[in-house]
């Protein structure tokens, strides 16, 4: 996400237990390079971002996951624009 500037991440639901959390969120930033492989050009990008986190019994984490939705990405980010 390096190629990604002036970013913020908001969060809409979390959901949480003894051992993990659920974080579903809208990233919002500048594409300034290129990210995920996409010409960015400057241009403002937003999508939805599932985060997924699993902890240990001493606290540490065990298991994290993210994903973001390359499809919104993909479509404000077209080639040749």
């Amino acid at each position: 996400m390096g190629d990604l500037a002036d970013s913020k991440v908001t969060c809409v639901k979390r959901l949480y237990g003894d051992n993990f959390v659920v974080d579903e969120s809208f990233f919002e930033g500048k594409a300034v390079g290129r990210p995920f492989g996409l010409e960015g050009k400057g241009r403002t990008v937003r999508a939805r971002l599932l985060h997924i986190l699993e902890f240990a019994g001493d606290g540490k984490i065990q298991r994290e996951n993210a994903w973001i939705d390359m499809a919104a990405l993909m479509q404000q980010l077209p080639p040749g624009e």
